[in-house]
């Protein structure tokens, strides 16, 4: 009978520790399993703000075209952003490679350094994702882990393709024509003129008075 006893409490235990190594290795199944960085439909992003620390971009959907608020609403690179918003919805996070405080300043993720930060919302300002993007740990790769949390990964992004100045975000079909000195859109008009050094620069000027100075030119002609 002990004999007996015995054997059914090293059964009962073997069952359990089968049961047990069954449910490690599904749960270590699972988190291995790969998931989006996204955890929204990229379609809903409306507003990009892209900061660096030394300055800040802001994409806004205007209907169906981008512009840049910030920079007299003119319009913005549709390719660029396109391209842009593809990389992110593509991006895979699986096994982080660090999840410390002392990590975030190292891998340059953290609120206080940081060298993109990286804010998505859609078309009712709601913030949808929220992320820091650091340093690189190989070619074309950034250390990145979304606000939230604590985990950081490898992310195949270049934070070369994301710019925190404006003007890198500027539509350059706007200067496609041979040798233009002057482009006026609806609310804007960006004139070329010469620096200190003879060199060709840009500046916004005001679209009122551009258009009084031209209604003078034209009666003076007349």
């Amino acid at each position: 009978m002990k004999t007996q006893t015995w054997l059914s409490s090293v059964l009962v235990l073997q069952l359990l520790l089968a049961s047990g190594l069954y449910v490690y290795s599904l749960q270590a199944r699972q988190q291995n399993t790969p998931q989006a960085l996204l955890d929204f439909d990229i379609s809903q992003v409306d507003k990009l703000l892209i900061q660096d620390g030394q300055g800040s971009a802001t994409l806004q959907k205007s209907g169906t075209q981008w512009i840049l608020p910030d920079l007299q609403s003119l319009p913005a690179d549709p390719n660029k952003i396109e391209s842009l918003l593809t990389n992110l919805d593509a991006q895979q996070i699986q096994w982080p490679v660090a999840a410390t405080a002392a990590s975030k300043t190292r891998f340059e993720v953290s609120p206080d350094k940081f060298q993109r930060h990286l804010q998505l919302y859609d078309a009712n300002s709601q913030l949808l994702g929220e992320y820091f993007l650091g340093t690189s740990p190989g070619f074309r790769q950034t250390h990145g882990r979304r606000a939230d949390e604590d985990a950081i990964y490898a992310l195949n992004i270049n934070n070369f393709d994301l710019p925190a100045q404006n003007n890198d975000w500027l539509d350059k079909t706007l200067l496609s024509a041979s040798n233009p000195v002057k482009i006026s859109g609806p609310d804007f008009v960006l004139s070329k003129s010469k620096n200190d050094k003879d060199e060709d620069i840009w500046a916004l000027a005001d679209a009122d008075a551009d258009a009084d100075a031209d209604a003078d030119a034209d009666a003076d002609a007349d």
